[in-house]
């Protein structure tokens, strides 16, 4: 392996060109070396913001080449099995956008050709490296709320202009699979634990599956509930509920994680609502996200975070996670909740004993 990891973005849309191209170009021991896209413009412009990686219309054409080590996929979900099989075939570390696939055979078949790679892949699941939810990680299993009981989530975009893909179940769109999954993931992540069976509820009133509920029954007893939706409010938000307390984090707007006592109270105040503090100037001052959006306010930190750690476990340095059978975990998840929902009933997530293990990248 040369001293810096030459990588190759493929898919260069909005995603691709404002985000992971960027990183890729500035990320320490790493060397953006080609780019390529189906799409003359998207390639341009792309080609212009990165003039010393090779352009490419075919992907196939950039995989043949002998100086990439690895490859970025940001492409339209329907197209992740098809290009990442294509990645790995050649001998690629691929790093694959969220979510894993469309349908869950296609994921299936694409995880059976990673594990016979010998390949690092890994999926795109880059809020586990917010430095907030890591936070919330560790709190949760350092007991700092005692025995979690419940967790109860939101994930909403204030948005009417999206790609057709994103509109369209059988494209891999819809609020379930571009924001829940997500979350779906950071229920396994956080709590260190498998969902046993989905209850759902999904509407489509602008387009598929624009409005999504979930009720995940968790191991060890834990419900957690969720709120995905498309053309409401930005909001970003995981609370934790334990019998010693509860953990809050809001992506957009937190500076640390709020923790709320068990109980109110007795006074007249706590009953109003008074007693109840904001996080302390200590907690501010040691906050993992300040000098982060003092510098860049609207930037996502955990973007950076997670090509980072991909590019480092293929230097054998950091553990190579979330891998692909988490996207795949995350997939039978959303799946379960699709039939769920057509069926008004709960339905079994199969297939994972008791006990398996959840793969967190390294604190």
């Amino acid at each position: 392996m040369p001293e810096r990891v030459r990588t190759a973005l493929i898919g260069c849309g909005s995603l691709g060109r404002l985000v992971h191209l960027p990183i890729l170009a500035t990320l320490p021991g790493n060397r953006l070396v080609a780019i390529a896209d189906a799409d003359p413009r998207a390639l341009a412009d792309c080609a212009r913001l990165a003039p010393d990686a090779a352009p490419f219309a075919d992907h196939r054409e950039l995989l043949t080449r002998g100086d990439v080590d690895a490859v970025v996929v940001a492409l339209p979900t329907a197209l992740h099995t098809s290009v990442g099989i294509d990645v790995l075939a050649a001998g690629k570390h691929l790093y694959l956008e969220k979510p894993i696939a469309a349908a869950l055979r296609d994921a299936e078949r694409l995880v059976e050709c990673w594990r016979a790679s010998g390949r690092v892949g890994v999926i795109g699941f880059n809020y586990r490296f917010h430095p907030l939810y890591r936070r919330l990680r560790d709190l949760i299993r350092g007991n700092a709320i005692g025995n979690v009981v419940a967790m109860r989530t939101v994930f909403s975009v204030a948005t009417d202009a999206l790609p057709e893909w994103k509109t369209r179940r059988d494209m891999g769109g819809g609020a379930l699979l571009d924001l829940g999954i997500h979350h779906v993931d950071l229920v396994r992540f956080l709590l260190g634990r498998e969902v046993r069976s989905v209850g759902a509820q999904i509407l489509e009133m602008r387009s598929d599956d624009d409005r999504v509920t979930l009720d995940l029954e968790v191991e060890g007893g834990v419900v957690a509930q969720s709120l995905f939706a498309f053309g409401a409010i930005e909001e970003d938000r995981v609370e934790v509920y334990g019998d010693a307390g509860k953990l809050t984090v809001d992506r957009h707007h937190s500076l640390t994680v709020e923790r709320r006592a068990p109980r109110l109270g007795t006074s007249r105040a706590a009953r109003l609502g008074l007693g109840y503090r904001g996080p302390r100037l200590r907690e501010l001052l040691g906050s993992p996200v300040l000098p982060l959006r003092l510098r860049a306010p609207t930037a996502e930190p955990s973007f950076r975070a997670s090509l980072a750690n991909f590019v480092a476990a293929i230097g054998g340095t950091a553990d190579p996670a979330p891998d692909l059978s988490d996207g795949l975990r995350a997939l039978e998840i959303a799946v379960a909740a699709t039939r769920a929902a057509a069926g008004s009933t709960r339905v079994v997530v199969g297939g994972v004993p008791a006990g398996s293990r959840t793969t967190v990248p390294p604190r």
